[in-house]
């Protein structure tokens, strides 16, 4: 196994079966907040939808 020392502000790598677990938890953690934001847009949607049809259908202001 060919030994690398690397170094990063928080982290000293020491191997590539770490250096690629790093990229590994990087990529799932990009995909997680790309997800997350979707998600948040969704739950926005649907709340401002339904303070639409509050407003609207039972005269209630919203704020």
């Amino acid at each position: 196994m060919l030994k690398t020392k690397l170094t990063h502000p928080d982290i000293s790598l020491h191997s590539r079966d770490q250096i690629e677990d790093l990229k590994a938890l990087e990529a799932e953690n990009e995909r997680l907040k790309k997800k997350l934001v979707a998600e948040l847009s969704l739950d926005k949607a649907m709340l401002e939808s339904i303070i639409e049809v509050v407003e609207k259908d039972y005269g209630i202001e919203v704020k």
